[in-house]
């Protein structure tokens, strides 16, 4: 019994030891800080323009593989919108 409570005890105290160190508030230097400043200050990005085609294929559409359409006598994915420049989707109908 006694060995059941000191190991819950040893148990309580490593826990609270842990806690402590992780609600600490982390010491940074002044140089680790005008760095950190440095690196964030004008930064500017350059416009991005992002042409997708109007429809339902094309650029910026993907196929859909979790749906079938008819087409002709093909059972197909259709295209649907993706919004990624990168993808490409074309039915053959």
């Amino acid at each position: 019994m006694f060995k059941a409570i000191s190991v819950i005890a040893v148990c309580c105290i490593v826990l609270l030891g842990i806690r402590a160190q992780s609600t600490a508030a982390p010491h940074l230097s002044t140089m680790t800080l005008s760095n950190i400043e440095a690196l964030t200050v004008d930064i500017e990005l350059p416009e991005v323009v992002i042409t997708c085609e109007p429809g339902f294929e094309g650029q910026c559409h993907k196929e859909n593989l979790r749906k079938w359409v008819m087409c002709n006598e093909w059972m197909v994915h259709p295209c649907e919108f993706s919004g990624y420049q990168a993808d490409y989707c074309s039915t053959p109908c």
